[in-house]
């Protein structure tokens, strides 16, 4: 297991989250042979976060191209999804993000996503959202791709360039 697989998997074990034994939530992604499927990654750590026990549906593009026109899923649905118990399918991750982060607590029982409670602390989540679904997923994405340089990459990131994003994004909830 690569260094970018280790740490991933040990921080969302700490959350208290766990794929497995799911009480209806599936969470279906390309994996893109990484056990932790970068394409995914927001939607784990969010579920995790939560304590929400999920199943994890790694799925080749083929096989979910076949799904689709099986009726399964909607036309319109994309890699990643959810799906609940009841059969509502939900994707794009950051919508996924905030419907999981507005219906359930965190791991201490607070409140992740306020709405329309309190709509400066929206503001600054929905500014934090944007920051991280530019140019840091395309990273997280590319980095849970296989190669000779992933585990180097990935040493790079949380050394040079995560600490700044952290400081931003600090300022960004705390100004």
């Amino acid at each position: 297991m690569g260094i970018w697989a280790a740490v991933m998997e040990e921080m969302m074990q700490s959350m208290g989250g766990s794929a497995g034994a799911a009480k209806g939530i599936k969470l279906y992604h390309r994996g893109k042979a990484d056990p932790l499927g970068g394409d995914a990654l927001l939607l784990k750590l969010g579920l995790c976060y939560t304590c929400c026990e999920y199943e994890d549906c790694i799925i080749t593009d083929d096989a979910f191209a076949a799904v689709k026109n099986s009726g399964q899923f909607s036309k319109m649905c994309t890699l990643p999804c959810v799906t609940s118990a009841d059969g509502c399918e939900m994707h794009k991750p950051y919508s996924v993000l905030r419907y999981l982060c507005t219906t359930m607590k965190g791991k201490k029982g607070e409140c992740l996503y306020p709405a329309a409670a309190d709509t400066t602390i929206h503001w600054r989540i929905e500014n934090c959202v944007e920051l991280l679904s530019g140019d840091l997923s395309a990273k997280i994405a590319g980095m849970a791709k296989p190669g000779p340089m992933k585990d180097q990459n990935f040493i790079n990131f949380i050394a040079k360039e995560l600490p700044d994003l952290l400081e931003c994004l600090e300022k960004m909830l705390t100004e």
